[in-house]
């Protein structure tokens, strides 16, 4: 409560001083956050005063469950979802019906009271596999498994009225056991190569073609 509490005189100062400069920023979309950026601090959150109407938007980020979306540790699991278990250990969290339980709280609380909802961040890292499961088709199977996490969070966002945005830093990542395999690690999200030549050619092709399609979805 005592940071949720600083967090939100932080972001009432923000909203203050964009205002006072006038021009455009006197009316502008604004975007606030929870403690965290994580939505089940949304209790916590206090929205600030602004001199305007209608111009704030609640952004959360969201790598639930985060033993499969953000990290490659010991701990990870490399698969989502009910059809997926049968190749691996899935998390006991972050289900598909605990996400939609967290955009229903999020829809109730902000978007039905006319508060826009952005997912800011999202993404799952690319998990390693050896050479061994490669040619096993397990990796296969856990790139499946990870583009269609990609495909349906961003489409039940959507459903919701939640727009989203791909956390992409840049890191291809450092491990790789085939040189068949897109590179992987905890911190592997690139979807583009931003170092190649030329620039910025796709890498994880799967995973943008799963995003895209998963964006098809209309909003309500």
């Amino acid at each position: 409560a005592e940071r949720a509490g600083v967090q939100s005189s932080y972001e009432q100062k923000f909203i203050n001083a964009v205002r006072a400069t006038g021009g455009k920023n006197a009316y502008r979309s604004l975007m606030v956050q929870s403690w965290c950026c994580n939505p089940s601090f949304y209790s916590y959150f206090t929205k600030p005063t602004d001199t305007v109407s209608g111009r704030m938007i609640y952004e959360f980020h969201y790598y639930t469950p985060w033993n499969f979306c953000g990290t490659d540790g010991a701990d990870c699991v490399r698969f989502w979802g009910d059809d997926y278990k049968k190749y691996g250990a899935v998390s006991t969290y972050g289900t598909a019906d605990m996400i939609k339980a967290d955009f229903t709280t999020l829809k109730t609380n902000y978007i039905d009271k006319g508060i826009p909802v952005l997912m800011g961040e999202y993404g799952v890292n690319r998990h390693t596999f050896t050479a061994a499961e490669e040619a096993s088709g397990l990796y296969a199977k856990g790139e499946e498994s990870r583009d269609y996490y990609l495909k349906w969070l961003v489409s039940t966002a959507k459903s919701y009225g939640i727009p989203s945005f791909y956390w992409d830093n840049g890191a291809l990542g450092s491990a790789q056991n085939s040189t068949t395999m897109m590179k992987s690690g905890s911190n592997a999200f690139a979807l583009f190569n931003r170092i190649g030549s030329p620039a910025m050619v796709t890498y994880d092709s799967g995973a943008v073609a799963a995003i895209i399609e998963g964006a098809k979805t209309p909003y309500p």
